[in-house]
């Protein structure tokens, strides 16, 4: 009788620890899920996005997904790499800066070394650096052939912030030509983007399209 009990209560033990094992599991499935989906929203300043990224790279492995797992640490290499660009940016070390753009560029691409149109969002977040870069080094050659490239991506899924940084180098590249009329528009666009990101740099735009009035004023007065 007693080994009878025994063996009942190991049974209803398996049992409870094999329908843990099926909620964990489906629960980890579900998260995968939906972040594979939210992760394209997240704020560029946000550590969320990083935190994610590597528990998805775990639960990928317990789940036995090595596929899934690698193309999780892609993603986690590509937008590790991308913060350290923004960094390096901003302390403007442009030279280690472009070695690790051109590496996200290529990863961005195909075989033949075409841009990979399948990758927009990616590629979107690699030319917005490099139109920033290209703003601040005066490259206006270069800047004008990937602003329109970056104009031209429609398989993208692109944070405002992104779209905001953009048009923004747009306008004052093009308020530096004397389009005055194409510079308006893209301050415009810049400022409704950063808005929708309750982002403080629409205050910069604001302050490019006083400038903008102004020169316009100026010439009208010549």
């Amino acid at each position: 009788m007693g080994r009878i009990m025994g063996s009942s209560t190991q049974m209803r033990s398996l049992r409870n620890r094999t329908l843990k094992l099926r909620i964990n599991t489906t629960t980890q499935k579900v998260y995968l899920r939906l972040t594979q989906k939210e992760h394209l929203l997240e704020s560029e300043k946000s550590e969320w996005g990083f935190k994610v990224l590597k528990q998805t790279v775990k639960l990928y492995y317990k789940l036995g997904n090595y596929k899934g797992m690698m193309d999780a640490y892609t993603r986690l290499w590509f937008k590790m790499n991308l913060k350290l660009c923004k960094i390096w940016f901003h302390m403007r070390e442009y030279g280690r800066m472009s070695k690790i753009l051109e590496e996200l560029h290529k990863s961005c691409q195909k075989e033949d070394g075409r841009d990979d149109q399948k990758k927009g969002t990616q590629l979107l977040e690699v030319y917005a650096i490099k139109i920033q870069l290209y703003t601040e080094t005066k490259n206006n050659k270069k800047l004008k052939e990937l602003y329109k490239k970056a104009l031209s991506i429609k398989s993208a899924i692109p944070h405002p912030n992104m779209r905001g940084i953009i048009h923004k180098c747009g306008g004052k590249m093009h308020m530096a030509e004397g389009q005055w009329a194409e510079a308006a528009t893209d301050f415009f666009e810049a400022f409704k983007n950063y808005d929708e990101a309750r982002n403080q740099r629409l205050i910069r735009c604001l302050k490019y399209v006083c400038k903008l009035i102004s020169s316009l004023a100026s010439l009208h007065v010549s």
